[in-house]
């Protein structure tokens, strides 16, 4: 039994408990000047299904675990557009494109969402039609994890979604998009073979002609396009080459970011920092007035659920025990851990890619000793972009470099220049069939893009008539990566407010059939495009673009499967003979 000291103990233990517990509820019923702290945690969050559209850009919020917002353009216009930057064959993304889509719609009162790849309306009510959810879920994530169906018509089916969906493009322009997708696959493997051997050219002379810090540096940007070195392991390289020949990391703001982090993570105690982090709002609590206390107390629950930027959470916390005269000093890891997210935080990772080319160019000048060393860098920085040209996912500043320098990309201005140094440094190659393969492809290629940028100011002009049309203020744009920089740029000169969202996804994902999805084919090619971004959304299952037979198949496929599960209890279900989804017992089943 418990002693008398016990028993006190554990009669203090259990009134601390019950007071802590009625501090917290009246904190939550309370928050701040009478408001509730869920309404504080969630800033101006729509709850009323019939309110107005939330058109505050300042005050939305994107959990961290899901995307990262690129860029905001706030001009204050009754309209604003949330663009979502697919990666299409990506699944990983597919399944935070819903999760966003899903904080949208809870938090904002997002009810419209466009789509690229889907004409007029997109009409999900098929799926939906069935009452158990976790099957109708389940089919609905083999369909996504094959590109039949994409991340918002998996969102409305999976969840029961109020949202509307809606297809953006312009049938004439999408229809082309195609034809010149599909035509630049014609002979794609022959055109590939056809790179690799110039490629091999020029990896010929570069053991011939570079020094050995150019021969390092080409071998760290190999190791890293293959994933031999990590990111990290790379852009620190960079960092330290960058400085040892006197260039200026302050021309790269974005490298200086992120080599800036990585010093100040080399010499913090996350775990530290942590606890410390704990202390000084424990602290801070106690020498606040009680409305700046519980509004802090808001605050923190708010980072906790991912709602609130860890930067400005951390920054906001530093400021208010400065204020309160705390000595920072006395938190040293927290105050590094603020310093370190702070600088991630100003880190764009787009911006940061193409800083990190143009750093390598910048070093390669410093280390070149003649002409014929500049040239093979530039042969080489050319079929790296046509590589990425034929396989549709050039990012944008490579492609206005490539319609910048044309005349230079043509295959036979390439060959000229490999001929002569292959001549000079007595190498012998027939390049003659390679330069004719390429030669012939690019034209394709090249329709392909022009009709892409073109389909931007369609989506665009179809978007804002939707939203005349609903009374809608608010819409998210959900397109593949190539159309952000001009969907940003029509938006910003027509002076609409805007937000670009980066979904985020694991390095190494598994990836949906791109071509397949396409191609309309039935089963996944073994090889499929892998990495990067492709500009062509599938055509959806819902909208005008696919034929009747397609929806029936995968409806029919869906009622099948539902059925038997109703009838047949405990079973596996081989579905076309890929993928086996496990049901519980009948009895189990509502």
């Amino acid at each position: 039994m418990f002693s008398n000291k016990t028993k006190v103990k554990f009669i203090f233990k259990s009134i601390s408990i019950i007071v802590v517990l009625c501090f917290f509820t009246q904190d939550i019923a309370w928050a701040v000047n009478g408001s509730s702290l869920w309404s504080v945690i969630n800033g101006n969050r729509v709850l009323d299904a019939n309110a107005r559209d939330f058109t505050n850009l300042a005050k939305i919020r994107i959990p961290d675990d899901y995307g990262i917002v690129k860029e905001i353009h706030n001009t204050g216009s009754g309209k604003v557009i949330i663009n979502i930057q697919d990666t299409h064959p990506n699944l990983n993304a597919q399944e935070s494109i819903s999760k966003l889509l899903e904080t949208l719609e809870n938090e904002y009162n997002l009810k419209l969402v466009s789509l690229e790849g889907a004409l007029g309306p997109v009409d999900t009510s098929l799926f939906q039609s069935h009452p158990d959810k976790q099957p109708r879920k389940d089919i609905a994530y083999y369909f996504m994890r094959r590109g039949k169906i994409n991340a918002a018509e998996y969102y409305k089916i999976s969840q029961d979604s109020a949202i509307n969906l809606f297809g953006a493009e312009n049938d004439s322009l999408y229809r082309a998009n195609v034809k010149s997708y599909i035509e630049s696959l014609n002979g794609k493997g022959h055109v590939h073979k056809a790179v690799m051997e110039l490629k091999k050219a020029v990896s010929n002379l570069k053991q011939r002609i570079y020094s050995k810090t150019l021969k390092q540096l080409d071998g760290k940007k190999l190791q890293y396009r293959t994933d031999t070195i990590s990111f990290k392991e790379y852009w620190k390289y960079l960092g330290s080459l960058a400085r040892s020949c006197r260039i200026n990391i302050n021309d790269y703001a974005n490298v200086k970011a992120i080599l800036e982090a990585s010093d100040i993570e080399e010499r913090t105690d996350f775990s530290a920092a942590e606890r410390e982090r704990q202390a000084l709002i424990e602290l801070l609590a106690k020498t606040l007035p009680k409305e700046d206390a519980q509004t802090l107390l808001a605050e923190s629950m708010s980072f906790k659920l991912g709602r609130t930027e860890p930067a400005v959470f951390h920054n906001h916390l530093r400021q208010l025990a400065v204020t309160s005269g705390i000595d920072m000093g006395l938190y040293p890891n927290l105050s590094s851990y603020t310093d370190y997210i702070s600088r991630h935080s100003d880190v764009i990772i787009d911006d940061l890619f193409m800083e990190l080319d143009e750093l390598v160019f910048a070093i390669q000048e410093k280390y070149f000793a003649n002409d014929d060393e500049r040239l093979l860098a530039d042969l080489s920085r050319r079929l790296d972009i046509i590589v990425d040209l034929l396989d549709a996912k050039i990012v944008n500043s490579d492609l206005d470099y490539y319609n910048s320098r044309k005349e230079d990309f043509y295959p036979a201005s390439i060959y000229k220049d490999i001929s002569r140094l292959m001549s000079k440094y007595d190498i012998n190659d027939n390049l003659s069939e390679p330069v004719e393969a390429i030669a012939r492809a690019l034209p394709n290629v090249e329709t392909f893009y022009a009709i892409a940028h073109k389909r931007d100011s369609a989506m665009i002009d179809n978007t804002l008539a939707k939203m005349e049309s609903d009374g809608r203020q608010l819409a998210v744009m959900v397109t593949g990566g190539f159309h952000t920089k001009g969907i940003a740029r029509i938006l910003k000169e027509r002076g609409i407010s805007y937000m670009v969202i980066l979904p985020k996804f694991s390095k190494a994902p598994l990836e949906r059939p791109y071509d397949d999805i396409i191609l309309n084919k039935r089963e996944p090619f073994e090889d499929i495009l892998s990495k990067g971004d492709y500009y062509l959304q599938a055509p959806s299952v819902f909208s005008g673009f696919q034929p009747a037979d397609e929806l029936k198949i995968a409806f029919l496929t869906f009622c099948l499967l539902a059925a038997t599960v109703e009838q047949e209890g405990r079973f596996a279900v081989n579905l076309l003979g890929d993928q086996f989804i496990i049901y519980k017992e009948k009895d189990t089943i509502d």
